[in-house]
């Protein structure tokens, strides 16, 4: 007995339409395969697989995003010398964030993926400083936008380690 579910995710962009039975898996001629059969664990686990992916995915682009536009608003002050030393900080530590996070989530075990997650949380809270001074230094221009992504970043890291501790 087969129970067909439908699932339309919009996080994944894809419809997938599962077979699930409860009981032992038919064998299937090859060439003949038109779907899949599994027991309903087995699909959550996939499933939440497919959710987890798409969700580093995102974190990951928005670590991108994030560098490229500290890259863009600050690129005219990189060449100004009583700026330049804080603005090559601030890309240091704005762009290495992410180059963290992404070696973290391609970690060799557990303590690796520690490492660098304590490492990318460092460089944001670094990279909250520099955008601080140079709030300060630079009055007239309004970059709050990079430092309230900075501020989301730094919290979504923290949790990340939160649940680390908490062995979640």
């Amino acid at each position: 007995m087969y129970l067909r579910l439908s699932i339309n995710d919009p996080t994944l962009g894809v419809q997938h339409l599962y077979p699930i039975t409860t009981e032992k898996k038919q064998q299937v001629p090859r060439g003949k395969l038109s779907h899949f059969t599994f027991t309903i664990s087995q699909f959550t686990i996939i499933y939440q697989m497919a959710i987890y992916q798409t969700k580093l995915r995102r974190l990951e682009q928005r670590m991108i995003d994030f560098s490229v536009e500290v890259i863009q608003f600050f690129d005219a002050y990189s060449k100004a010398p009583a700026y330049r030393s804080m603005v090559e900080q601030l890309l240091r530590s704005a762009t290495s964030v992410g180059a963290n996070y992404t070696e973290a989530n391609t970690a060799s075990s557990k303590s690796d993926f520690r490492n660098k997650i304590y490492i990318a949380k460092k460089e944001i809270a670094e990279t909250r400083y520099w955008l601080s001074i140079l709030s300060r230094v630079l009055p007239n221009d309004d970059f709050s936008f990079l430092e309230q992504e900075a501020l989301e970043l730094n919290l979504i890291l923290q949790k990340i380690i939160s649940t680390m501790k908490n062995g979640k």
